[in-house]
């Protein structure tokens, strides 16, 4: 074998290599571009909000005397004095109240509370014959009042057979309630 056949061996076996690694990096790089990752995106969105929960009082019950009244100190519902105003022993007054759930979330009822406050000569809210028995009707402990439902109550007061004699005081009515779960 010649010194030129060798050569041109070679040469030849070094340009196929030489395309071999040009084809092997094309490929490679070829390869790189075709296995990029690809992304996207898809986004969602909405509006929250609450419910409100807000309990209403009412003397009547038409739709333009409901007041908040919310605490003890700011009382706007006040029963006129004329239907409790001499009471006589033995003998049973009643009035209506209204209640409204003016908020979107149901309400769980409790019983009302009923307190006597700056009581004067000895008068009484209690059970026995000496004082005051004062009762609720229409509304009981865990009744559910629905969104914008009213509920109409009845407040009895009976005065014990031995009730004394220029007692005074005020009467108050707590209703309340918790947003349902």
């Amino acid at each position: 074998m010649s010194i030129d056949s060798e050569t041109s061996r070679r040469n030849r076996r070094s340009s196929i290599a030489r395309t071999a690694l040009a084809l092997l990096a094309l490929l490679g790089i070829g390869l790189g571009v075709t296995t990029a990752v690809w992304s996207d995106n898809v986004w969602f969105t909405t509006s929250v909000s609450t419910k409100t929960f807000n309990l209403q009082g009412s003397l009547s019950g038409a739709d333009d005397t409901w007041k908040d009244s919310a605490t003890e100190a700011g009382v706007d519902l006040v029963i006129p004095n004329t239907i409790w105003a001499g009471l006589e022993p033995g003998k049973t007054v009643s009035t209506k109240i209204w209640v409204k759930n003016a908020g979107t979330a149901a309400a769980v009822m409790e019983l009302p509370k009923i307190t006597l406050a700056n009581a004067a000569a000895g008068l009484t809210i209690t059970n026995a014959t000496t004082g005051l028995t004062v009762t609720t009707t229409g509304l009981a402990n865990g009744d559910v009042l629905a969104a914008s439902a009213v509920k109409e109550i009845t407040v009895s007061i009976k005065a014990g057979d031995d009730l004394v004699q220029g007692g005074s005081g005020d009467l108050r009515i707590q209703l309340s309630g918790k947003s349902q779960a």
